[in-house]
């Protein structure tokens, strides 16, 4: 037995660590773009509360308003740092339309991860599942909101969205 053991031993406990070694690269490469987007939704998470507060503001007026039709000055909740507002450090700027859709402009010098070309998210008050508001539908409630849709202009990668916010 003592011949055994100065011939160097079992290979065994060489093969468990390369085979961990292995492991740990490969787990490594199969889940560092997971948590590189996981890493841009918790910078884009502190954007959300001035969306929602601007949601609440537009569902409102919406409601509440006694003018004939919707239009941008009936709307509160614009601004950004063209305004002089600084909202969030990676919000650029809110823009609400006649409709009351909310066009979100990120600040890509913050959020390396965006291009000037990749940085708007968009937010649609619906009176349904599918049906948009229109500039006539006041003192209509909202039902839902469509969040990240492409088709409504939002140019961020949807794999950088919450999964609440993907069209």
């Amino acid at each position: 037995m003592n011949m055994y053991l100065q011939k160097g031993g079992s290979k065994l406990p060489w093969m468990i660590g390369v085979s961990i070694a292995v492991l740990g690269v490969v787990a490594y490469v199969a889940f560092q773009p997971t948590y590189h987007n996981y890493q841009v939704q918790s910078k884009l998470a502190d954007i959300f509360p001035s969306i929602d507060a601007c949601r609440a503001d537009v569902a409102q007026i919406v409601q509440k308003t006694t003018a004939e039709k919707l239009s941008t000055s009936l709307f509160g909740c614009d601004g950004g740092a063209s305004s002089g507002v600084k909202i969030s450090r990676h919000l650029k700027s809110i823009a609400v339309s006649n409709a009351g859709m909310i066009t979100v402009t990120l600040d890509y010098r913050s959020l390396p991860e965006l291009t000037p070309t990749s940085s708007v998210l968009t937010v649609v008050p619906l009176l349904d599942a599918t049906t948009e508001l229109k500039t006539t539908d006041v003192r209509k409630a909202i039902a839902q909101w469509r969040c990240g849709s492409a088709q409504d202009g939002t140019t961020i990668p949807s794999q950088y969205l919450p999964s609440n916010c993907r069209g």
